[in-house]
């Protein structure tokens, strides 16, 4: 998966999110679960997958690592690979997964608000 993939799966969950606040419509369950942790489970891919591209990390349980002690291992890996420019992938990262629930929020502020 490219970094194209998630930052595309990010912008439609946020559009969508948006669009489901603007119609005051619950999504049902999987909808909604999808628009909120998708884009950080993207991301957590593109991040496994960079890191055996580059060998960083060699270890046999990093998918585990990356999704369940991500506040450890997202950044561990953003500095480990890319020094001190790890900053920029961090909060990119970070924009990509925690990007569409904090629009849903504006967005609900905005129109209920």
């Amino acid at each position: 998966m490219t970094l194209r993939i998630a930052v595309a799966n990010s912008v439609f969950c946020s559009l969508a999110m948006a669009l489901y606040i603007n119609a005051g419509i619950e999504p049902t369950p999987i909808v909604g679960w999808w628009l909120t942790t998708g884009p950080a489970m993207t991301a957590i891919i593109w991040v496994y997958r960079d890191a055996r591209q580059r060998h960083v990390g060699d270890v046999t349980d990093l998918g585990f690592f990356l999704m369940f002690f991500w506040p450890v291992a997202l950044p561990w890996f953003a500095f480990r690979s890319r020094g001190r420019a790890g900053w920029r992938l961090l909060l990119g990262l970070a924009a990509l997964g925690f990007g569409p629930m904090l629009i849903g929020v504006a967005f609900t502020l905005l129109v209920r608000g």
